[in-house]
């Protein structure tokens, strides 16, 4: 009974227990959201996938099995996230808050294996951005993935592959980027830094061995 009530004093406030998960664990379920089974379901779902990722990128033997399994897994949470934005709309923070509202992104970040979902999930948010409900970086960056994937040249500069030369790794833009000379204004009217400090900050990253929060399963870097 102790241990119960240690583990409650480490739930952010607003939740509390709610059914169990597929394991028999507890689940926390964030109350003080407008949906909160939404916003459990969001954040169990980006863990979820973000810890078999994490396994797949420290593993030292390329492992396909466990791949194809990530693949599926990935498809069933965008799945999922389509029918939650076709009954409420984009789980915003007004929605399910900020821990799953930035786990919805993810999610559809991570959806690259579905290039149509993820562009066709943009087009029904484009217009939250200028409200603050959409975070300005998550939207570049997500315009910017689904134009690679049609092999389009990118908007906001945020997709890069990372290439060795040597000892040396480096980045290249996953496409070129469209008008150059027009890329910082862009950047701009969304809120972000020049492009050229953005990519200062992701060199540094990647030199400190960082480079885990930016590769996904194919060899790219975004911010």
């Amino acid at each position: 009974m102790r241990f119960v009530a240690a583990l409650l004093l480490l739930l952010p406030a607003g939740c509390e227990w709610g059914r169990t998960t597929g394991d028999g664990a507890p689940r926390v379920l964030f109350t003080d959201q407008a949906l909160p089974e939404v916003a459990a379901d969001l954040v169990e779902m980006d863990t979820d996938s973000s810890d078999r990722r994490a396994a797949l990128l420290a593993a030292t033997e390329p492992d396909p099995q466990a791949l194809r399994d990530l693949i599926r897994l990935e498809q069933t949470h965008a799945a999922r996230l389509r029918e939650i934005v076709a009954r409420y709309g984009w789980p915003g923070r007004a929605l399910v808050g900020p821990a799953a509202s930035q786990a919805a992104w993810r999610i559809l970040q991570k959806a690259e294996w579905q290039p149509g979902l993820q562009a066709e999930l943009l087009a029904r948010v484009t217009d939250q951005v200028a409200s603050g409900e959409i975070p300005a970086e998550e939207y570049a960056q997500l315009t910017d993935r689904v134009r690679v994937a049609r092999g389009q040249p990118q908007v906001y500069g945020t997709q890069f592959r990372i290439l060795q030369r040597g000892a040396e790794r480096y980045l290249q833009p996953s496409t070129p980027i469209e008008n150059p000379d027009g890329l910082d204004l862009r950047r701009a009217g969304l809120g972000l830094p020049p492009h050229a400090d953005y990519l200062m900050q992701v060199q540094a990253r990647l030199a400190g061995g960082g480079d885990d929060d930016f590769v996904e399963t194919a060899p790219s870097v975004s911010e």
